[in-house]
């Protein structure tokens, strides 16, 4: 699978799930723990995901603006 396909089925998974971690997305991505981290850190510097504290991801602003929950970002 590509870096887009993985990306893809992260934002799918965490809006299916509310919150996901390393280890999970791993797991359902079948792909090593690195390869889940880079895809989650990369739905982090769009805007998909964020992560609290605890290292969990959640929805974040991008995500929830789509799903029509939050506030719009401005155009890239």
């Amino acid at each position: 699978m590509s870096a887009a396909g993985n990306a893809l089925r992260g934002v799918r998974l965490l809006h299916e799930l509310d919150e996901l971690r390393v280890t999970g997305v791993a797991e359902r991505l079948g792909v090593v723990r690195s390869t889940a981290h880079r895809v989650l850190a990369m739905l982090v510097a769009e805007g998909f995901a964020v992560q609290d504290r605890h290292k969990v991801h959640r929805p974040g602003p991008t995500l929830q603006a789509i799903r029509g929950t939050g506030q719009p970002h401005a155009p890239i």
